[in-house]
């Protein structure tokens, strides 16, 4: 058989165990000889930190971005048209490959923040190339062409991400170059390829009331054109090796509703559709999942094989596999719920998201809702499955806790207890994390709520 995609990755925690991946016929990582090897990446991921390290900042500043708004150099970025930041640069991708002589691609990926160099050559380039994405390719391109006579199998990644997400103009990437194109911005919720609402997550993801932009607040009744739509057709057009690093799941509050199971297949079958030859699916990694962690893994896991498998079929598959047999009905009938609210109230779903921006459930709806998880409960085959069952009920519990309805209401004298029996069941049930910040709090204010427990 022969995949659609070269390069197959996703990192929810169960997906972690390698004997796992190669099962589901993942192939990133650092797979052992036993299972055959595997793609595997030198310097990760927003690699500059690390390719040109702020130890050079005190005797060569010109070497990092320069900030309009500060009117100084800054560490947040590099200055890509700086000929000495080029080659200490192309020094420190050689001595990554030479340490990692397995290694097939090789990331130069901008840090994670948006402060690109405004310098007056890295404008002029910008002006050039049709904004920061034709600089960075440039840059990518003058290591591409430094070291592929001594690695001619590597191929160089970098990122179309945020201040480089859209396609160049005058320039293309290197045959050996890799273009990975982020999705970090879009709602999940509807298909990447129709809905255009965006939002991005405050500079502070854990100030309680984050700025929400002007698209965040029209979500509901806004139709716009889908940028990340347009981008992917611009790069497929100029890139011969087109990734896409996708996203699963609330960082915020990894155990929040994310109804998005209606929108895998279409987003996996328009990448392909693009000429996309390699997709990474970010999920949560840090912890076992409280929110189909598990079941949405397999189904990716599948879909990244073949993007036209039949998805309903493997989650009834999965639901009765991993659930009970007598179980799956009733926690499908739930998800069935979550998906069809989500689409019939125009919800629109971001990876930083707090728990007041989502879904809202009647008083007889959650009773219904409850009444599911009970029957699901209620009817496990085994302890390993009533186990799974529990976990996967701490969502709603937790979506019930944050919003103060029925037990967790503030008109009830035990909401206190109820909250400690609901952080105690998340805590024996494995759930480490929840929120990519930090680990669950030792100790904390039952009188808060759940989104009050997380550093």
């Amino acid at each position: 058989q022969k995949p659609v995609f070269e390069y197959r990755y996703q990192d929810w925690n169960c997906t972690l165990d390698e004997a796992w991946r190669v099962k589901q016929k993942m192939n990133e990582g650092a797979g052992s000889a036993q299972y055959g090897g595997s793609v595997f990446y030198a310097n990760g991921c927003h690699s500059m930190s690390s390719l040109l390290p702020e130890s050079y900042f005190a005797e060569y500043p010109e070497y990092f971005s320069y900030r309009e708004d500060k009117g100084a150099r800054t560490l947040d970025q590099r200055c890509l048209t700086n000929p000495g930041a080029l080659a200490v640069v192309i020094q420190n991708v050689r001595a990554a490959l030479l340490a990692s002589p397995t290694a097939k691609i090789v990331s130069i990926t901008q840090n994670d923040n948006g402060n690109y160099c405004q310098c007056e050559h890295c404008k002029a380039m910008d002006k050039k190339y049709g904004g920061p994405s034709g600089t960075n390719i440039w840059f990518v391109n003058q290591i591409a062409a430094a070291l592929e006579g001594e690695f001619p199998d590597v191929e160089f990644d970098t990122f179309a991400y945020q201040y480089t997400r859209t396609p160049p103009k005058n320039i293309v990437p290197r045959d050996n170059v890799i273009v990975r194109l982020c999705s970090i911005e879009c709602c999940f919720s509807h298909p990447l390829e129709e809905c255009g609402i965006t939002r991005i997550r405050s500079e502070n993801r854990l100030d309680k009331f984050p700025f929400i932009e002007l698209d965040s607040r029209r979500a509901r009744t806004a139709d716009t054109d889908s940028a990340f739509a347009s981008d992917i057709k611009g790069w497929s057009a100029i890139c011969k090796n087109l990734y896409v690093w996708d996203y699963t799941t609330n960082f915020m509050m990894y155990l929040n509703i994310f109804a998005n199971f209606q929108v895998l297949q279409p987003n996996m079958q328009f990448f392909a559709e693009n000429n996309v030859k390699g997709v990474f699916e970010e999920g949560n990694a840090a912890s076992v999942s409280g929110e189909f962690g598990e079941l949405r893994a397999y189904i990716l896991a599948k879909l990244l094989w073949d993007p036209n498998a039949d998805v309903e079929y493997l989650m009834d598959d999965f639901l009765q596999g991993y659930y009970g047999e007598d179980s799956a009905k009733y926690i499908k009938e739930y998800i069935d719920i979550i998906t069809n609210k989500t689409l019939n109230t125009h919800q629109h779903i971001y990876i930083f998201q707090w728990q007041y921006e989502g879904l809202y459930f009647t008083p007889a709806e959650r009773k219904h809702i409850d009444a599911l998880w009970d029957k699901a409960e209620a009817n496990a085959g085994n302890a390993a499955q009533l186990e799974r069952i529990r976990r996967s009920r701490l969502s709603f519990r937790q979506y019930k806790a944050n919003l103060f309805m029925d037990e967790f209401s503030l008109l009830n004298i035990n909401r206190p207890k109820e909250n400690e029996k609901l952080y105690n069941d998340i805590k024996s049930l494995g759930i480490t994390y929840m929120t990519l910040d930090g680990p669950i709090s030792e100790n904390p204010n039952f009188w808060l709520t759940p989104a009050d427990w997380m550093k």
